[in-house]
């Protein structure tokens, strides 16, 4: 059975037992629904009428009569606006309202699926970051992502879709969730540590993985026909392609029915879009910077104390590592910014103060209670030499020196940056999370002290 259209010969949607006829009038769907009974009487199949229904595709081009019946063994078929077909939402309209709605349909699916997923690891206690990431990535995005390749083009060329569209910030505050950080985290930061790039562009290579698929069809199969039409009067799907794939620095791609390399337009996207975060070009050590320079300061410290060397094949992420909820929480707010330290406080008892006043109230050294700064404080002395292990690539005399301030290291960028990646010693993060615990709960009785003299 098949429908007639344009001289070509359209074939049955068939999965098992899920079949959806398609034909271009009322008449002729009836006919196909008459042959579909004289079919299933033959073999003795059984069509469930309760789960059947009939969608009008083009309404808006059908001059004939609107009031549709169609009936299957003298039983009426619903006529309904839309319908679900393998787990893609089908329905009629232009070309946005479609995409729209089968966008909001995976969205709804997918949130469901995250809610369920995030449920069940903390039943069992799954707090790994990289375990969490890949789940999340296989049992929700994936829901998401389903049938993708026919609606994602219209929403790619939507302005705010890598950063402030719904989607996206569904997709940082999963992620958020994951290590318990709050909203206010630096997005650039956020992906960085996880190596994570906004939805659209998994939505993109979905597009094109598609777009490959249908140019090594023959020439006569129905969607090489379709999208060789589309390409020669570059509308509808190709020219939302095009077009998308143009704002985010790609172009002379999909001129001709010829295949795409995926791999280097998905790299072109992701610098592309990395190069849209604005990263101040300063040289300078990041405890000389002027307080003048502020837009983009706290991005630039990730990248020179915390970012990991992508050459280091071998180097181990505390993602990885750590299987402890507060450990991966208090590390994962340390490296990105959104920790305890006075650092981050830019307004103090109702007051602003600039970068270079934030202060540490627990020495006497006068210096900023920067991430760094832990490291040399002397009010943390004690807990230093708990944790003599933790600093053994860096200590120079042996921890002859008790006082345990600064052990003759130089604290440089570099050579910090090194230090905050662990040295590929996989104990670094287990063992970096309980000494940051410490210090941050000796901080919290230190200054309730001061807090206390203070109000006397």
């Amino acid at each position: 059975m098949g429908a007639k259209i344009r001289g070509l010969i359209i074939q049955l949607l068939l999965y098992a037992d899920d079949l959806t006829l398609t034909a271009e009038s009322p008449e002729e769907l009836q006919l196909l629904l008459d042959a579909l009974l004289k079919f299933s009487t033959a073999v003795g199949l059984t069509v469930s009428i309760k789960k059947s229904e009939i969608v009008i595709f083009g309404k808006e081009f059908y001059t004939g009569q609107h009031n549709y019946v169609f009936k299957y063994n003298d039983q009426y078929l619903e006529v309904t606006e839309s319908f679900i077909y393998l787990g893609s939402f089908l329905c009629d309209g232009t070309t946005e309202a479609r995409a729209k709605r089968a966008f909001e349909y995976r969205m709804a699916k997918a949130k469901r699926a995250l809610f369920l997923m995030q449920g069940r690891c903390r039943t069992l206690g799954v707090h790994n970051v990289f375990t969490r990431i890949h789940l999340l990535d296989s049992l929700v995005m994936s829901v998401l992502n389903a049938g993708c390749e026919i609606w994602c083009p219209v929403f790619l060329n939507d302005t705010s879709i890598h950063d402030r569209h719904p989607c996206e910030k569904w997709h940082r505050a999963a992620l958020k969730n994951i290590m318990g950080l709050p909203k206010t985290t630096t997005t650039y930061i956020l992906m960085e540590e996880l190596d994570r790039v906004p939805v659209a562009f998994a939505w993109m290579k979905l597009a094109l993985g598609f777009w490959n698929r249908v140019v090594q069809k023959s020439e006569d199969d129905y969607a090489y026909v379709a999208m060789s039409a589309t390409l020669q009067n570059n509308h509808g799907w190709i020219k939302h392609m095009r077009s998308a794939l143009a704002r985010w620095g790609v172009f002379h791609v999909m001129e001709e029915l010829v295949e795409v390399d995926i791999e280097d337009i998905s790299d072109r996207m992701t610098n592309y879009w990395k190069s849209k975060t604005f990263i101040p070009d300063c040289t300078m050590q990041i405890r000389d910077i002027p307080d003048e320079i502020s837009k983009g300061f706290k991005t630039l410290k990730y990248i020179k104390w915390f970012a990991a060397d992508p050459d280091c094949a071998r180097h181990v992420k505390f993602t990885a590592a750590l299987h402890r909820f507060d450990h991966i929480n208090v590390v994962a707010k340390f490296r990105m910014g959104c920790h305890w330290l006075k650092c981050e406080k830019r307004v103090v008892a109702g007051r602003e103060i600039s970068r270079s006043q934030r202060m540490c109230e627990l020495c006497e050294y006068n210096k900023c209670e920067d991430e760094m700064h832990i490291f040399e404080c002397p009010f943390y002395n004690d807990i230093r030499l708990k944790f003599r292990h933790l600093f053994q690539h860096v200590c120079s005399d042996a921890f002859q020196n008790n006082d345990m301030t600064v052990w003759s290291w130089v604290f440089l960028d570099e050579n910090f940056r090194i230090f905050m990646n662990g040295y590929q010693d996989p104990c670094f993060w287990l063992d970096l999370s309980h000494f940051l615990i410490a210090c941050r709960e000796k901080r919290k009785v230190g200054m309730r002290a001061i807090t206390s003299v203070n109000q006397v």
